[in-house]
């Protein structure tokens, strides 16, 4: 199935998790927080998100510095 993270499509397994497809697109989820179609996922449920085709992924990876 066909997912949106910031902006680019990604092809990932049908009902692939969110943590799944974050893993498999990314290759880590560290210091990442994530909004699926606008709604915050908290960290704690991303093993349990399941994804649906078109689902639109914004993430937003911590940064240190002033």
């Amino acid at each position: 199935m066909t997912i949106i993270i910031n902006s680019k499509s990604y092809n990932v397994t049908m009902g692939a998790t969110l943590a799944e497809a974050l893993q498999s697109v990314l290759g880590t989820i560290e210091g990442m927080a994530a909004a699926v179609n606008g709604i915050v996922v908290p960290r704690g449920t991303w093993a349990t998100h399941v994804l649906n085709e078109g689902d639109d992924i914004i993430l937003i990876k911590a940064a240190y510095g002033g």
